[in-house]
């Protein structure tokens, strides 16, 4: 047996196990809804925050490493907005999301040379991606439940693991070198 399980067992079947887990529920809830207002500021900064949500026009090109801090960020924002039951935080965020920018060509080229025949599946990723984000931030818009919503975010997700999953240890190297030439 697991010694988490066997823990458990143990505390439940004490009497005052079984009192201290009767408490940790409500406390839980209280505890979590004593940060709700934290995080929804937090929520509001990261959003504020990411560079796509400047009012100067964006480059339409970027080096893939900087796209990738980019949508971590966002993809955060949108974590933060499904925690504070924020949907216009969770729509902006994944706005930014589906209309990153396309990287630089000299990246794509790195890309393309490393990856060979397999480029077509980073860029279906990369379609994924868009399209599930995109969708995410109508259906926020739209007023839709939390629980659909977080479906949604997960398919971004999944498109984004993906991806990585595939690829980033076969084009880490290739970023590292275009990195170094960089000034």
């Amino acid at each position: 047996m697991a010694p988490m399980t066997k823990t458990i067992q143990r505390t439940l079947s004490s009497p005052c196990g079984r009192t201290s887990l009767a408490f940790c529920g409500p406390l839980v809830i209280l505890a979590l809804g004593s940060c709700a207002e934290e995080m929804a500021d937090e929520a509001a900064t990261l959003a504020a925050d990411s560079p796509q949500v400047q009012t100067e026009p964006q480059p339409d090109q970027l080096p893939l490493p900087e796209i990738m801090v980019d949508l971590e960020r966002d993809m955060a924002a949108v974590g933060a907005g499904l925690w504070t039951e924020d949907p216009q935080v969770i729509a902006a965020a994944a706005r930014r999301v589906a209309e990153h920018p396309s990287t630089t060509l000299e990246y794509r080229q790195a890309i393309q040379e490393e990856l060979g025949d397999h480029f077509p599946t980073f860029v279906g990723y990369d379609e994924d991606v868009h399209d599930a984000a995109r969708l995410l931030a109508e259906r926020a818009e739209a007023g839709a439940p939390i629980a659909e919503l977080l479906e949604l975010h997960h398919e971004v997700a999944r498109g984004c693991v993906g991806c990585h999953t595939a690829f980033r240890g076969r084009l880490q190297p290739a970023m590292d070198r275009l990195r170094a030439n960089e000034p």
